[in-house]
């Protein structure tokens, strides 16, 4: 039966299609996400980079104290070097997504090779592929 219903799959281009679009537009919504994130951090980095300039020019026109300035930079610097970080996880998110994002042509050619495996193999054979499939398949409707 699940055999069955996996080769019909492989024979409807509609319902393929379908689920792509589903998996696709969760996928489209995490990457907005994450690149919405990627944006705030971004801002924020420069926004440290700005204050680290001003502090900067302050010690060069001698207007604020070094000691005061030095701890300010210093503490500027460890946030800088942590937005770097969380910009850097967001970044192999973003890949990481991108490299599961699903086509509707490489699932329908995954279903169809099940099916010409199936169809050749022996009934132990069968089990074992509908095993590793279905582990591999993850249905939500």
């Amino acid at each position: 039966v699940i055999a069955d219903r996996l080769i019909q799959l492989s024979q409807q281009d509609c319902t393929v299609e379908c689920l792509v679009q589903t998996a696709m537009a969760d996928t489209s919504e995490l990457l907005g996400n994450l690149t919405t994130r990627r944006t705030a951090l971004n801002t924020n980095r420069r926004r440290i980079l700005d204050q680290i300039d001003a502090l900067g020019g302050g010690i060069a026109e001698r207007r604020t104290a070094l000691k005061s300035v030095s701890k300010k930079i210093a503490e500027l610097e460890e946030q800088k070097e942590q937005l770097d970080d969380e910009i850097l996880q967001v970044d192999l998110e973003v890949e990481t997504t991108k490299k599961k994002a699903v086509s509707a042509q490489s699932l329908t050619d995954s279903l169809t090779t099940f099916g010409d495996l199936y169809r050749e193999a022996l009934p132990e054979e069968k089990r074992e592929l509908i095993r590793l499939r279905v582990n591999q398949l993850v249905w939500t409707p």
